[in-house]
């Protein structure tokens, strides 16, 4: 999954995904993960956020919003502080790839495998009628098959009854 940084700038609500993914259970998933060492969606991650932060990558940035929703992108690329800064110019333009995942749902699904679900058992019933051990698994599931929703316990035993 590729993150298109010329539409960077346009998530203003950034946890605003499809209805099924658990935002809570998103973000418990992107703070597990190693900023350090994870994998980037792109070569060149560097942001400068509204609270005047600069951010090295996705990762972080993603990290900070669950802390602070209310933090947002304000450029793609170093912050700038003044006349005389030595950091390098904002970058403006990329290809371009779109997507319908938000960026912090790319990132856990992106590194997935450094994801450990806890042993919780809080079932979720899948539209593809599978039950789901809790939401950290049914979010991965997502990574797996794009589009997958939750519905109601009723709908699995009901199909599954048939």
């Amino acid at each position: 999954m590729i993150f298109c940084r010329i539409s960077v700038v346009f998530f203003g609500a950034l946890l605003a995904y499809v209805e099924s993914i658990d935002p809570q259970t998103v973000c418990t998933q992107l703070l597990s993960l190693d900023c350090n060492n994870y994998t980037p969606l792109e070569y060149d991650e560097s942001i400068c956020g509204t609270d005047g932060v600069h951010y090295d990558n996705y990762c972080q940035f993603g990290q900070a919003r669950c802390v602070d929703p209310s933090i947002d992108i304000k450029q793609v690329g170093h912050c700038h502080t003044g006349p005389h800064t030595s950091q390098p110019p904002a970058a403006t333009t990329q290809p371009t790839t779109t997507t319908t995942m938000d960026f912090q749902m790319q990132l856990v699904c992106a590194n997935a495998a450094l994801i450990t679900c806890t042993s919780e058992i809080s079932l979720i019933c899948g539209s593809d009628f599978k039950l789901y051990q809790n939401s950290c698994k049914f979010t991965l599931a997502i990574c797996a098959t794009p589009g997958l929703t939750k519905l109601t316990l009723d709908d699995c035993r009901n199909h599954n009854g048939r």
